[in-house]
């Protein structure tokens, strides 16, 4: 009896250790890749870049999984920089480098796939974006947009395969949280000093980040409440109100529409409808004493409102578009090429779609349409069922990280309405999440 117990200890102690390896890894990732915006040029990045490469090729696969989520944390705050080429670019060469490094330990059949309808799924996704490269115009964008679907794919496998328990869940999220979080702090020194300017995403405006800004929100909740040390309790409530502050001041309409519905999913999914539509009624009452510009915000919808107008065009564009090329599209990354056939916009410029489900309908047709949808569907049945497993063996811990993880999502599929978040790998990584909760008690050797 006594070896056994030592054995678990050890293994406990194990795991445990493997966990901080990987979070000071991400950790020092991130602060590479700051020190790399901060100094500028391809020589300090190139150098960060070095140190990346150098510090994955000595981890372990999980370990190498909260680098390339550091990586994916700051490939969406460095745009708001001028020099965000180099960084950019070197942050996806070296995620490419990190996914590959992986790629052996499906070779050698250490690691499995639990769900290989999901899979399947994306293979029909996949294949519909390759089909559509019969109708492309531009054929550098359908390239550009296949290999990050590709990328997408490969990343909720590697997900799916090494979070195997809430250990790994919630360094996970850890990285995830001191990340993102630091978007939060740009995004409140950009409208402390200009109030006009809007945090800028990747591809489009705060909604890339605002979304991503969720993920931190959510996963920041659930360390706070699954916690026990009072000291860290703290920590993660400022991280917390950190990220909150940044989502109030991205001025992201899309992300105040998407408030309500994150936090009652969260709490139907966690098993606390009742708790969470209390403290949601809180935050409502609070936001309009304290943060009135956010009804502002959202009451701007007249025509004479630039960026609804945006919306409107695109939203036009998209539905004539698929109208058109309702079974291949017109070619994924294809849509800007064609906005101005469809539009009467007087600014003159190509646009994204604007609307993940017309986005993906216009460019690769009903089927790949059919697809992503059926992706959302079963991240939410999955969840569900889980919730019910775990709300019979009275696992809290397990339950509360079910409902972030529906809440994050949520916020996902409602801002995706608004704008083009299918690109989004945060969204991927949350797929993989659903689709596959961990389950495993101890993380599986090797790993």
């Amino acid at each position: 009896m006594a070896q056994t117990n030592l054995s678990e200890w050890s293994s406990a102690k194990k795991a445990s250790v493997n966990g901080n390896i990987a979070l000071y890894a991400g950790v020092f990732a991130s602060i590479l890749c700051g020190a790399a915006l901060a100094l500028g040029g391809p020589i300090a990045v190139l150098l960060a870049a070095a140190a990346m490469i150098a510090l994955f090729l000595f981890t372990r696969p999980f370990a190498i999984l909260c680098v390339l989520l550091s990586l994916i944390a700051f490939e969406a705050i460095n745009a708001i920089q001028p020099r965000e080429l180099y960084t950019i670019t070197i942050a996806k060469v070296v995620g490419g480098l990190l996914v590959v490094s992986l790629l052996p330990y499906f070779i050698k059949g250490k690691m499995q796939i639990k769900s290989g309808i999901v899979v399947g799924i994306i293979g029909v996704f996949l294949l519909c974006g390759l089909a559509s490269f019969l109708k492309a115009v531009n054929y550098t964008a359908a390239v550009s947009s296949l290999f990050t679907f590709i990328q997408l794919g490969i990343l909720f496998v590697v997900v799916g395969v090494l979070v195997t328990n809430i250990e790994r869940l919630r360094v996970l999220g850890k990285v995830a949280v001191l990340t993102l979080s630091v978007s939060a702090l740009i995004g409140i020194g950009q409208y402390i000093t200009d109030p006009t300017v809007r945090i800028i995403g990747v591809s489009q405006n705060a909604a890339v980040l605002s979304a991503d800004l969720y993920v931190a929100l959510w996963f920041g909740i659930a360390l706070m409440l699954t916690t026990k040390v009072r000291a860290a309790k703290t920590f993660w409530a400022i991280v917390i109100a950190i990220i909150s502050l940044g989502l109030l001041f991205s001025l992201s309409r899309a992300a105040y529409i998407a408030f309500i519905p994150s936090v009652a999913a969260a709490g139907f999914f966690w098993g606390r409808p009742r708790h969470t539509l209390a403290i949601l009624a809180v935050v409502l009452i609070l936001i309009v004493f304290f943060a009135p510009f956010t009804l502002r915000r959202l009451a701007e919808t007249g025509v004479e409102d630039r960026s609804t107008r945006g919306h409107i065009y695109s939203i036009q564009t998209g539905i004539n578009i698929f109208l058109d090329n309702p079974f291949i599209g017109i070619g994924i990354g294809n849509y800007p090429e064609h906005y101005l056939r469809y539009t009467s916009d007087v600014r003159g410029a190509p646009r994204t779609p604007h609307n993940a489900y017309l986005g993906i309908a216009s460019e690769m047709g009903i089927f790949a349409l059919g697809a992503y949808l059926a992706m959302n569907l079963m991240a939410f049945h999955s969840l569900w069922i889980v919730s019910g497993r775990l709300k019979e063996k009275r696992d809290y811990e397990g339950l509360i990280f079910i409902g972030i993880i529906a809440g994050a999502l949520t916020a996902f599929f409602v801002m995706n309405i608004f704008h083009s978040l299918q690109i989004s790998k945060y969204l991927w990584v949350l797929f993989a999440l659903a689709i596959q909760f961990p389950w495993q008690k101890e993380p599986i050797a090797g790993q």
